[in-house]
């Protein structure tokens, strides 16, 4: 388990993340395994609440925040 629920933590910035990634052809960034679509934008270089833990059928952990 990376975060916990209630953790603060800085979502990282649209520009370096799609540099990593790259975008794909809907403007989403190419995440491993996950998703980050144009519509997260606004929270990129924010500090967020994780409010939820999930963890999908395949074992990977994905989070809901509270902003």
């Amino acid at each position: 388990m990376k975060y916990k629920v209630g953790d603060k933590v800085k979502i990282r910035k649209w520009d370096d993340m799609a540099s990593d990634f790259g975008v794909d052809a809907c403007g989403d960034i190419k995440l491993p395994e996950i998703f980050f679509t144009k519509e997260m934008e606004e929270f990129c270089g924010k500090i967020v609440t994780i409010q939820e833990r999930n963890v999908d059928l395949d074992g990977e952990e994905y989070y809901e925040i509270l902003e």
